[in-house]
């Protein structure tokens, strides 16, 4: 049995997120209650999607990560292929709304 996860992305972390084969959506969340809506629908998009790495973290515990990663504002989400950065988005996300992301900028690139 396959266990799908959002994994917890620390500044430790961020090389070996953003820098993995596949695709890595990375999602930059604040302690609001948009970010915190956000989690239980990016769990059931890890489930249904084994083809995407997800990795999250708030950015409010963690302001370096937002800066490191080039966000001024969450929530955000960064898609990377093959450790390139492909695609950003910010603003109001859904579980939808993310993959339709994903979907649109991997039609765009060989994986």
């Amino acid at each position: 049995m396959t266990t799908a996860a959002v994994r917890r992305l620390t500044p430790a972390a961020v090389d070996v997120a953003t820098n993995a084969p596949g695709v890595t959506v990375v999602m930059l969340l604040s302690d609001d209650p948009r970010s915190r809506e956000l989690v239980p629908q990016l769990r059931r998009l890890a489930w249904r999607r084994s083809d995407l790495a997800l990795w999250a973290a708030d950015v409010d515990a963690e302001p370096q990560l937002a800066e490191r990663l080039g966000v001024d504002r969450a929530p955000a989400a960064l898609l990377f292929v093959d450790g390139r950065a492909r695609g950003r988005l910010t603003g109001e996300l859904r579980e939808p709304r993310v993959e339709v992301f994903a979907d649109s900028v991997l039609e765009t690139v060989d994986v």
